[in-house]
């Protein structure tokens, strides 16, 4: 179909974009997708590059099927990634949806070992003790996670909703209203 010059309201009112020249037909939620690079890493890295892929698919797919292969492929190469803060904090992340919170916390602590100054794996670590009903040590680690970033959201939400639990409120409405204001918002 050409195109109109936006200018030419007919074209909008009475025009449906959402026409699709084909059919979307969807996929089953539990399908194991192959994943292939867009070129081919050094073979060592292969089934670490895969896998980390998988785990990222298949966590924002919410695919149970496409996690336990992500797991599958990340725990064959955790000893040769020993050091890898992406591999554990991958596998750290689908043991914590897979609701095996103390093995992902080992993990986690792992990570934080080898990259004491990255805040998103400090969060990743808190969430795992939280949910293990550790909330003071969660809230410490939150609170170094946020003296690292103190516009990292998760951890925001997080310790707000821990300091609300333990009855904290002026602590948790001085942490919105810290990062209300750094993100700009007015009210």
């Amino acid at each position: 179909m050409p195109r109109k010059a936006t200018t030419d309201g007919g074209h909008t009112i009475f025009t449906d974009h959402r026409i699709a020249r084909r059919t979307e037909v969807p996929r089953e939620g539990n399908e194991v997708v192959d994943l292939r690079a867009w070129r081919e890493p050094e073979p060592v890295f292969r089934d670490r590059n895969v896998g980390l892929a998988l785990a990222d698919f298949a966590m924002q797919k919410k695919s149970s099927a496409q996690m336990v292969e992500a797991f599958r492929l990340l725990y064959r190469v955790e000893k040769t990634f020993s050091n890898d803060p992406a591999v554990l904090t991958a596998l750290g992340s689908l043991l914590f949806i897979a609701q095996d919170t103390q093995e992902a916390e080992k993990f986690y602590r792992r990570a934080v070992a080898l990259m004491p100054d990255f805040a998103p794996y400090q969060v990743n670590l808190a969430a795992a003790l939280s949910k293990q009903g550790r909330k003071q040590e969660a809230q410490q680690y939150l609170e170094g996670a946020l003296r690292l970033d103190p516009l990292l959201e998760a951890g925001v939400q997080l310790l707000s909703r821990l300091y609300q639990e333990s009855g904290e409120e002026k602590k948790a409405a001085a942490l919105l209203a810290r990062y209300r204001a750094a993100m700009g918002y007015k009210r």
